[in-house]
């Protein structure tokens, strides 16, 4: 069909990739992107989909297909996942967020 056309060759999206810090300091907020790429690991640009992101230990802020803010409020092990759903399928990825004691508040 000539909507799966522009799909061949490349291969379509085969994962997505939460990238940015993964080890933060509590009361502050970060910013992190998403990449998509096919099986072989180069980016891809994805079809058209619907993007879910779900934060532990934070408070996500804007979000959308491209990426999110977190204000991480919560001080130890905390999480950021994404999943990217389209027609005919699911992509997800979640990580890990150390989130520190700030420097200030440690005794000397």
């Amino acid at each position: 069909s000539a909507f799966a056309q522009g799909f061949e060759g490349g291969g379509g999206v085969a994962s997505v990739q939460i990238n940015g810090p993964f080890s933060t300091v509590f009361g502050t907020t970060a910013s992190y992107t998403v990449s998509y790429r096919d099986g072989n690991g180069n980016p891809v640009t994805p079809p058209p989909g619907s993007a879910a992101w779900s934060v532990s230990g934070g408070a996500l802020g804007s979000n959308d297909a491209s990426g999110c803010q977190v204000y991480w409020n919560a001080i130890g092990s905390g999480s950021i996942s994404f999943t990217y759903s389209t027609f005919d399928g699911s992509y997800f990825d979640t990580r890990t967020v150390t989130v520190a004691v700030p420097p200030a508040n440690t005794p000397s």
